[in-house]
């Protein structure tokens, strides 16, 4: 074919799948394309890594980086047409390579770990540091790196209300109660309340007094989970009660609209991945951590459609250090609509963003994923933007458990296999929540049917 034909082919595919493209600039490079380029190769040859690289780094050199990369995106908008969409995904990864370098100065979490404890008492730290996964000795001794930071962050919070209210940084009853008591009052709930002296109390153990031990701090914690338990999650509301079939329906339409959009560009990938997300999140009801492991091919698994293997490490889950080495997640969904999404998002939609298999990568850093805190600030902003509410990747997990005692059979036995909880308990303040919006929803519908009738209810 040659290039005239090929050009008008290139338009003839814009004008229909591109209608807010203006085709003219995106022929005139073309045709500059094929003028740098070695004579002896015809436009409709596709071009190599190192040949867009090269073409990149010369428009660069003579027009700046900014629009250097702008003219490599009017290559890539017809590349699809000219070369085949694996070429686009190239040329897409090419030029967010060299807008944003990978970061290369950050900190590993052990040396995060490490500068927070170096912050505490110099007497403290030998403790907590033997506390870290990464150091040798009795595994049933270690803390998670997200506890142990937690734990680290307490302390520091502790000393310093200490020191500047004069209290003894030892732990005692009655400076737990006043501690508490100024959290209360800058706003924290009951159970952060709770949390932060349940820390604080097993730092200190660890990095001071390995034989300590106060009746009357346990008696302020427990009194604390127990009002805790009566006043609910302050996070939690009801509006936030939005079915998991919803979610994943949401999903589904983001990802349809990505469809309908067509992997034009890196934003429309991006939409997919959201929607993608949500679609995850309903049908694999992980905390965010587990989320941020998935990856396709390793710990999600296309099998025959429509059956989804999902494979997680004990480094995944929320466990006890020691649990993780011999424990993990495997299940196999039948979901088709889950199947199909995937497997697009694999062969067209993923490769826009870099070379890796991360389910869910950075928009911002070549070949990094979304952090598990990302994810669940993601996953609010959707469902803000859409439900009008935020709802935490957690939450989708309350309503996980809420739907399935609401509408399966034995539904209350369903949601722990569901949320993989090894004490049902857990779940079962979901359940009983559960009978709550049943009972409403029943009370609605029965207002509904009588709203024909002159007398007025007495509600």
């Amino acid at each position: 074919m040659d290039i005239a034909a090929l050009l008008q082919r290139v338009r003839a595919s814009l004008e229909v799948d591109r209608p807010d493209l203006d085709p003219a600039p995106i022929l005139h490079e073309l045709r500059a394309f094929a003028a740098w380029r070695d004579p002896d190769l015809p436009l409709a040859a596709p071009p190599s890594r190192h040949e867009v690289e090269r073409y990149l780094a010369e428009c660069s050199a003579q027009h700046g980086g900014r629009l250097g990369a702008f003219r490599l995106y009017r290559v890539q908008a017809a590349a699809p047409v000219v070369w085949g969409m694996p070429y686009a995904s190239m040329i897409a990864v090419i030029r967010r390579q060299r807008q944003r370098a990978p970061k290369t100065n950050r900190k590993s979490k052990t040396d995060s770990i490490r500068a927070l404890i170096a912050r505490l008492p110099e007497e403290w730290q030998p403790g907590l540091v033997a506390r870290m996964s990464s150091e040798p000795g009795n595994r049933k001794q270690k803390w998670s790196d997200d506890h142990l930071t937690s734990v680290a962050h307490a302390l520091l919070r502790w000393l310093g209300w200490c020191d500047s209210s004069g209290h003894d940084v030892r732990p005692a009853g009655t400076t737990f109660h006043v501690y508490a008591g100024d959290l209360a009052q800058e706003g924290v709930s009951t159970r952060s309340a709770s949390d932060y002296l349940g820390r604080i109390l097993s730092g200190y153990v660890s990095a001071c007094d390995p034989g300590f031990a106060s009746v009357a701090c346990d008696h302020v914690i427990s009194r604390l989970n127990a009002r805790a338990k009566v006043e609910g999650s302050a996070t939690k509301t009801g509006e936030q009660l939005v079915g998991a079939s919803t979610i994943f329906d949401l999903g589904r339409e983001i990802i349809d609209n990505a469809r309908a959009s067509g992997p034009r560009d890196l934003f429309a990938a991006r939409d997919f991945r959201n929607g993608l997300l949500l679609m995850t999140a309903a049908a694999v009801p992980q905390r965010a951590r587990a989320l941020s492991h998935f990856e396709i091919g390793r710990t999600v698994i296309l099998l025959d459609r429509p059956y989804v293997h999902v494979r997680l490490p004990g480094t995944a889950l929320k466990l006890r250090e020691y649990e993780k080495e011999h424990a993990g997640y495997d299940r196999v969904l039948e979901n088709p609509v889950l199947w199909d999404a995937v497997d697009e998002y694999r062969r067209v939609f993923r490769p826009l963003f870099d070379d890796g298999s991360a389910m869910f990568p950075s928009l911002l850093e070549v070949g990094e994923k979304v952090s598990a805190a990302q994810l669940g600030h993601l996953t609010g902003n959707l469902t803000q933007k859409h439900f009008g509410v935020r709802i935490s990747v957690h939450r989708v997990r309350d309503n996980v458990a809420t739907e399935a005692s609401e509408e399966l059979a034995g539904g209350g036995y369903i949601a722990p296999v569901l949320l993989d909880n090894r004490n049902p308990a857990t779940t079962m303040a979901s359940y009983d929540h559960a009978q709550g919006v049943r009972a409403a929803r029943d009370h609605a519908e029965f207002v509904a049917s009588r709203r024909s009738y002159s007398a007025i209810l007495r509600l």
